[in-house]
């Protein structure tokens, strides 16, 4: 990451009328499309933990996170439940860790320094088949494609979103927020598929087609307005499973510079003889 990002946690109701309008422009940068109030009355108004990236002064990376405690099937007691609200990033940013260090600062400073070693489970509304990938790294998720994803889930999703997050659209038995067919503004992100979007494990892309969160035409990518309500729970194996892999790739990269071939010195390689130097 940068040495000029700066990452800032505050309140939604500490934001400036600016950093607001920050927040538009970054989320019209990546795509989407907020009709003008959408941001202060579907998301601000819920008074969540803004976790906010700055290059030179220019906002370019945005994440937004409400913590609960309730009872869950996950276990007898109640336990944290993190509810994801906004991720979004500039196009500047993608790939360079600036996702990660927003969701880790956030994290740190919720649960303290051993946040991996935390229980808590977490929703998130969305269309990104990208976003639905990345959170699978840490977490066990419970998706329509898994029998895991079972009647009381699905009851206590349902109710956990309409109670605390006040969605009174339909969410079908996939959980699947169905948006009205008067409320939809589909938008094309063709242009933004390939890199905010597109997962490179094909089963997510293939599980946003077929719920219909995104549709393709032409070649071309839309989003409907539907959203999958992914529910999951932090799981020390997938923990343990992405670390391994990362672990492996940086032994892999490094291997693989130790066996590359010294680079010849000046005057010397193929064809050509090393000399001494004339004395004098």
């Amino acid at each position: 990451m940068s040495s000029s990002t700066v990452i800032t946690l505050k309140p939604a109701t500490d934001l400036t009328a600016d950093e607001i309008a920050d927040c538009y422009s970054l989320v019209a940068r990546t795509g989407f499309f907020f009709e003008p109030g959408y941001l202060e009355s579907a998301h601000l108004t819920h008074n969540p933990k803004m976790v906010l990236a700055h290059q030179n002064g220019r906002l370019v990376g945005l994440q937004s996170y409400s913590l609960y405690r309730c009872k869950t099937p996950f276990r007898r007691r109640a336990m944290p439940v993190l509810y994801g609200g906004l991720a979004f990033q500039d196009t500047t940013a993608v790939g360079r860790g600036i996702a990660h260090q927003l969701s880790v600062s956030y994290m740190r400073h919720t649960f303290g320094p051993f946040w991996p070693l935390r229980s808590y489970a977490f929703m998130l509304r969305t269309p990104n088949p990208k976003l639905m990938q990345i959170m699978g790294l840490q977490h066990k998720l419970y998706l329509p494609t898994s029998n895991e994803l079972t009647q009381t889930l699905i009851r206590f999703a349902r109710e956990f979103v309409r109670k605390e997050r006040g969605i009174r659209y339909t969410i079908d038995d996939r959980l699947v927020v169905l948006t009205p067919d008067e409320e939809r503004t589909p938008t094309e992100i063709t242009d933004q598929w390939p890199l905010f979007y597109r997962a490179s494990q094909e089963s997510f892309n293939q599980l946003a087609f077929d719920l219909k969160l995104i549709v393709q035409e032409d070649g071309r990518q839309y989003l409907t307005d539907n959203y999958l309500l992914v529910l999951g729970r932090s799981s020390r194996s997938q923990l343990l499973k992405a670390v391994w892999k990362l672990s492996r790739r940086w032994l892999g990269k490094r291997l693989s510079i130790g066996s590359q071939p010294p680079s010849p010195k000046p005057g010397e390689g193929p064809g050509v003889r090393a000399t001494r130097p004339v004395q004098a």
